[in-house]
């Protein structure tokens, strides 16, 4: 059948190419004929015959392009009973041929369309069956008072219908259940009256309360049942609200006029409940202390307006938000400015209340940053190395421990101001500024101070190198006394065997040079060890000459610099790599190198090491006879070899106080 359909098809395909050969020959001469007559030439006949060419294609591609919208259009409509018959066949739980091999598209359509039409017809059985059982169920439900509860299939299978028909016959024993609903929710009701003292007043409510034996089980009932017990709840609810806020509102007026709590305890304790007649006491209550509120309302509006600033200054309001609240300049106080009070205090305790972890986090932040610009104003300071304790370590770990969290912390802070600006379509302001204004702010503030601390310090620096020293007088008697004092020490000074690394240069000359300077004594108290205090050795150094006093301030500016750009960990290990300036004694090696072949030093020079309570009495005592020597009373006396330790690194002379 097959082959003679496609013989037919040849057929009609050969003798259509005929008919329209042949009705092509006959009309192309017609063209030409009339051409020919009107005077065409060449160039317009060649177009004209395009044009015919193009045309009769054009007609020929349009039908093909109907014939293959056709075609498309049917196989959409396969497709789509394909897909209905796949769901149909998944509700149904049935097996659907979709095959259709060998078919034309027409009779495929016509297959999958009679298929289609079968599984509607199961598929209308099947609601209606649920649909009667449905309505089985509600009858019997209407009068156990239930609701229906159906089956969650869309399309129930055969199965499914059965087990849901034994679930309605089943339906009675639903009756106990609902009692005992009902008998749990007739106690709430009754217990909720007892607390707010009332009593049964609707007919729905007697029936509950007085007449639950006649009661029905059926929707409306079960519905005013629930509807009742959730009208008596939100009523006692409301009444619990109402006498709390009652007494709340009563401690408030105490605490206003300052009457002790303890005077009212046992008026609260009897009044516990939210019975009308509790109520009513408390209001009795607070009409009274409203009625002394009046007449102190000056009072008390001071009151809430301490709390607002405090409140205020918690929420670093700027001068232009705490303006905003106008009430708060009144001076005629009235009722009405009271209750403004109140309602701004409310306010303030509720934004606080919503941004208070913004507030931790922001105060957590400040101290940090605090401490920050402590440390680095201790840094800065010249005297830190000096009876420090082991407070350099302290520092930098602090310093350590809060460059760890800071960021932590503003990056969480910052998170929380975000999520503020999202949500209320403004920024989070610090005293009217945003939290990066503010820390400009700050940073500002902060390195004036420091420049302000920077210039005192220079300052105070000029003004104690500008003193003028007053010189020396040795007299007799305190040169007398110096030498009974130098004659009585018996302690030597200990330095070590080698040449020390820093008498090297000019160091060298310098210690040669000591032989012929004088040396101090003190006529006051000496220490038995026959140390010099480091409060007369400092006298010492500050009276020598313009020219020494110039080289030292130059020694002394550098060095106080290189101990503002020391660490701790450098000066430590400095420290550490130095172990003959870890003593302030000298050895008797280095006291044998500075004195010259044939002078001997008539009592060994000592070196301070703790300043004595009172001024030392000073006299010269020359290492040389006043004829070898001659006499300089312009310059001041100079301790031997001691002022040149200052050339050394100062963070491994930090235990010297110079």
């Amino acid at each position: 059948m097959a082959e003679d359909q496609g013989e037919v098809w040849d057929y009609l395909e050969d003798e259509l190419i005929e008919k329209l050969t042949q009705g092509t020959r006959d009309v192309i001469p017609e063209f030409y004929k009339e051409w020919q007559v009107i005077g065409l030439d060449a160039a317009t006949k060649k177009r004209f015959q395009d044009v015919i060419v193009e045309q009769h294609r054009g007609i020929l591609m349009e039908m093909l392009t109907e014939t293959k919208h056709r075609r498309s259009t049917l196989m959409n409509s396969i497709d789509k009973m394909k897909q209905e018959l796949q769901i149909l066949s998944r509700d149904l739980r049935t097996l659907v041929d979709l095959g259709g091999d060998g078919l034309s598209l027409l009779n495929l359509e016509k297959h999958l369309r009679e298929q289609l039409h079968s599984l509607e017809e199961v598929k209308k059985t099947r609601l209606s069956q649920l649909e009667e059982l449905f309505s089985k169920e509600t009858s019997i439900c209407s009068v156990m008072g239930s609701k229906p509860v159906g089956l969650d299939s869309t399309i129930p299978s055969e199965e499914e219908l059965q087990a849901y028909e034994i679930y309605i016959t089943n339906q009675e024993a639903e009756m106990l259940r609902l009692k005992a609903v009902f008998k749990e929710v007739r106690l709430e009701i009754i217990k909720s009256m007892e607390e707010m003292g009332s009593s049964p007043k609707l007919d729905i409510e007697r029936q509950i309360v007085n007449e639950h034996h006649k009661f029905v089980f059926n929707p409306s009932n079960m519905q005013k049942l629930e509807e009742l017990r959730q009208e008596v709840l939100e009523k006692l609810a409301l009444a619990r609200e109402i006498a709390e806020a009652k007494r709340q509102e009563l401690l408030v007026l105490l605490e206003y006029l300052d009457v002790p709590q303890t005077n009212y305890e046992e008026f609260l304790e009897k009044n516990s409940g939210c019975d009308q007649v509790t109520i009513s006491l408390l209001n009795k209550e607070i009409k009274k202390c409203k009625e002394l509120r009046i007449k102190n309302i000056s009072k008390f509006v001071e009151k809430i307006r301490g709390e607002i600033r405090t409140l205020w200054d918690a929420c670093k309001f700027s001068e232009k938000q705490r303006n905003a609240f106008q009430p708060y300049k009144y001076q005629n106080y009235t009722e009405e400015v009271l209750a403004l009070h109140e309602l701004e205090l409310k306010e303030l305790q509720k934004f606080y209340k919503n941004n208070e972890k913004i507030y931790e986090l922001f105060n957590q932040h400040q101290e940090m940053r605090e401490k920050l610009a402590e440390l680095d104003i201790k840094a800065e300071d010249p005297n830190r190395l000096n009876n420090r304790g082991g407070q350099l370590l302290e520092d930098e770990k602090a310093r350590k421990l809060v460059t760890k969290n800071l960021p932590k912390a503003e990056a969480r802070l910052r998170d929380l101001l975000n999520e503020f600006e999202e949500e209320n379509q403004t920024p989070f302001t610090f005293n009217g500024l945003t939290f990066d204004e503010y820390l400009q702010k700050e940073d500002e503030k902060f390195n004036e101070e420091k420049e302000n601390i920077r210039l005192a310090r220079a300052k105070a620096k000029d003004e104690k190198k500008s003193i003028k020293k007053t010189p020396l007088s040795a007299s007799k008697r305190n040169l007398a006394t110096a030498m009974s004092l130098r004659a009585m020490t018996s302690v030597k000074r200990k330095l070590p065997m080698e040449k020390s690394p820093a008498l090297t240069g000019n160091k060298k000359r310098l210690v040669q040079s000591e032989k012929m300077r004088p040396t101090l004594a003190c006529g006051s108290k000496v220490r038995r060890s026959g140390k010099v205090s480091r409060r007369l050795l400092s006298n010492s150094l500050n009276k020598e000459s313009p020219r020494k006093r110039k080289n030292a301030k130059l020694l002394s500016d550098s060095s106080t610099d290189n101990l503002n750009l020391q660490s701790y960990e450098v000066f430590q290990e400095h420290l550490s790599s130095r172990n003959e300036l870890r003593s302030t004694l000298l050895s008797e090696q280095v006291l044998k190198n500075m004195r010259s072949d044939g002078e001997k030093m008539k009592t060994p020079v000592k070196t301070p090491i703790k300043p004595m309570r009172k001024p030392p009495l000073i006299t010269l005592t020359p290492h040389v006879t006043p004829k070898a020597v001659p006499r300089r009373p312009s310059r001041s006396p100079r301790i031997t070899s001691t002022p040149r330790l200052t050339t050394a690194p100062m963070s491994g002379l930090s235990h010297l106080k110079l």
